[in-house]
């Protein structure tokens, strides 16, 4: 049997109710439950090694860090930007 949900006066009871009971001792039917599996649908991604001069690497690093990623993606995001951006010089050497 499950039990009944009390009535809230705000958001901030609520919440506070709710970090301090399991929500599942309040809910009905159970028996409906399903297991569900999440998938990691992320692209996978290739590690790769390159060597790069260490004032490079502290300037990627210091960029890195006032922009609040990591420098790895940093990169990562640059390669992606300069690869779009050869494709579109490309095309308009094409035409």
């Amino acid at each position: 049997m499950s039990k009944k949900i009390p009535t809230f006066k705000n958001e901030d009871e609520e919440r506070n109710f709710w970090s301090t009971h399991d929500v599942t001792e309040y809910t009905t039917r159970k028996e409906r439950w399903k297991k569900v599996e999440f998938i990691d649908a992320r692209p996978k991604k290739k590690m790769i090694s390159i060597r790069i001069d260490p004032v490079i690497k502290n300037s990627i690093e210091s960029v890195a860090k006032l922009k609040g990623i990591g420098y790895q993606t940093l990169i990562s995001m640059w390669l992606k930007e300069k690869i779009l951006e050869e494709k579109k010089n490309f095309r308009k050497l094409k035409v």
